[in-house]
């Protein structure tokens, strides 16, 4: 499913650029809102470093009419985790809505 996706065309179009293999994970759960990724997926991801996080998140926020207070403060506290987790890793956002 993902290599179709968003994720595949990515490393694809990375590869080519960079003239590298590229191994990626995708690390999500259908239906999951960010403050669920936050509390159920985050913990969970082992690795102990990564040259790029690409985040596609706020579909599940926007169906289940989260303000967007909470949406910000729950974006905020995802950046804060992984910046914690991945201090020099960039982060980079797709798919948001407005």
């Amino acid at each position: 499913m993902h290599q179709n996706g968003f994720t595949g065309a990515l490393s694809e179009t990375l590869s080519t650029i960079l003239k590298r293999n590229i191994q990626w994970k995708v690390y999500a759960k259908s239906g999951y809102t960010v403050k669920q990724v936050c509390s159920k997926i985050i913990p969970k991801i082992k690795e102990s470093s990564y040259d790029i996080i690409v985040i596609g998140m706020g579909g599940n926020d926007a169906f289940t009419l989260n303000s967007p207070k909470k949406w910000i403060s729950d974006i905020n506290r995802l950046v804060n985790l992984l910046q914690k987790k991945y201090p020099k890793t960039p982060i980079f956002f797709t798919n948001m809505p407005p």
